[in-house]
C-alpha cells in the first residue's frame, strides 16, 4: 500500500521593533511555540479530519509531528 504525506504549513511574518534580535526572538518565542500542546494537536486534529473524510473514518496515521522554527529574513 502507498504511503503519503499531509503537510501543513503555517507561517506568520512580524516586524521586528528596533532592538530586539533574533537570538533574543527565538530564546523566548521557541519554548512558548513548543509548549503549546493544545495548538500543536488541533493542526493534528485537522488533518487527521480532513483524512477520515477522504477515508470514510478508517485513516490511521503512522506517525504525526509538528516542528517550530524562528528565521531572519522573507524566507
Amino acid at each position: 500500500m502507498p504511503i503519503i504525506t499531509v503537510t501543513t504549513t503555517v507561517i506568520t511574518r512580524f516586524d521586528v521593533p528596533e532592538g530586539l534580535s533574533i537570538d533574543l526572538v527565538r530564546h523566548q518565542a521557541l519554548p512558548d511555540l513548543s509548549e503549546d500542546e493544545q495548538g500543536t494537536d488541533a493542526v493534528l486534529v485537522l488533518q487527521d479530519t480532513a483524512m477520515n473524510m477522504v477515508y470514510l473514518g478508517s485513516a490511521e496515521a503512522r506517525s504525526q509531528s509538528v516542528g517550530h522554527s524562528i528565521t531572519e529574513g522573507e524566507a
